[in-house]
């Protein structure tokens, strides 16, 4: 029982955050803050899901850091050509045309894209 409770203790977020003793974090600062729609989009992939009746098994995300617009598309393979992809389905649909063209990508910096 004492293990569960420092489990517990652990995990509890307002624990976390009323302890004396703080975590230091070594990370460089940054800001994803824009001030315009369709400025910058962050795009980043999640793998590791079971394969679906489409053999996808990953998933691109594509955000617009002002509006945290979201787009979302299952992909067979983590590649750069499918990002690519979804780029190109996002400025032909009109998500373009309606907010216009972006002006940076930014991503995590892996070698996937």
């Amino acid at each position: 029982m004492r293990e569960d409770i420092q489990i517990y203790i652990r995990q509890c977020p307002v624990c976390q955050k009323s302890s004396e003793t703080q975590s230091t974090v070594a990370v460089e600062p940054y800001t994803v803050s824009v001030r315009n729609r369709m400025e910058r989009l962050s795009i980043d992939s999640l793998v590791g899901f079971p394969e679906d009746n489409f053999w996808n098994n990953s998933v691109i995300v594509i955000i617009d850091c002002f509006t945290r617009f979201t787009a979302l598309d299952p992909q067979r393979n983590n590649s750069a050509m499918g990002a690519a992809r979804e780029l190109l389905y996002m400025s032909i649909s009109g998500i373009v045309g309606t907010y216009g063209p972006n002006r940076y990508l930014w991503y995590t910096g892996r070698n996937t894209f």
